[in-house]
């Protein structure tokens, strides 16, 4: 039997004790977790792809809660009664447009859809593309991650593109931007929005 010199031992003991401090203690407890939730900005206790209801909408909200003056870019912005939100991200400015032909066109694309959703119930979009094009302006979504976009999250996000235009115009002048489409925790499609490029 080989013994260990007295000096090892301390050496051992020493380490092992140190190795014992610096180890957590254990607990029955779980550590609380940090959030890695994201809200939306125009429900800021909702968060986003859960179920947005009418009463969580900062304009309907009693709280005094107000938006940021400063813009905030990029937005998650989320449409009311269902799980279907956009993340916006505003790019530049498009000279010589006005807030009154963004939201003609928004109104437009938005009733197009709403006819598709009735004719053809909430299907996917055929071929996986939806460009609207109106008053000088182009709007161009396409399924993204392996998802498919239906009429009916296109309804939606449209909504909530078009509840975004109304919150920026107080702080920015109509402009391009690129949006992300999620319904639910699921990013379903990809989308940009800016003026007509070459005179098409």
């Amino acid at each position: 039997m080989r013994v260990c010199s007295k000096p090892i031992v301390t050496a051992a003991l020493t380490l092992l004790a140190a190795l014992g401090l610096a180890a957590p203690a254990i607990s029955d407890e779980s550590p609380p977790l940090f959030s890695r939730q994201e809200f939306c900005y125009n429900a800021p206790g909702t968060v986003a792809g859960t179920l947005l209801g009418s009463r969580a909408l900062v304009a309907k909200n009693p709280r005094p809660y107000r938006m940021s003056k400063e813009f905030v870019n990029p937005q998650l912005w989320c449409a009311p009664h269902c799980a279907t939100y956009i993340r916006a991200t505003y790019i530049s400015a498009i000279p010589g447009q006005s807030w009154g032909l963004v939201q003609y066109l928004m109104g437009d694309a938005e009733a197009d859809a709403q006819k598709q959703l009735r004719a053809l119930g909430d299907v996917n979009i055929r071929g996986g593309l939806y460009v609207y094009r109106a008053y000088g302006l182009d709007m161009f979504i396409r399924d993204s991650n392996n998802h498919q976009l239906t009429w009916g999250v296109l309804r939606e996000a449209l909504r909530a593109l078009t509840d975004y235009f109304g919150e920026i115009q107080r702080t920015a002048l109509p402009g391009s931007l690129t949006f992300i489409i999620y319904d639910g925790k699921n990013e379903v499609a990809t989308g940009a929005f800016g003026a007509v490029q070459g005179g098409r």
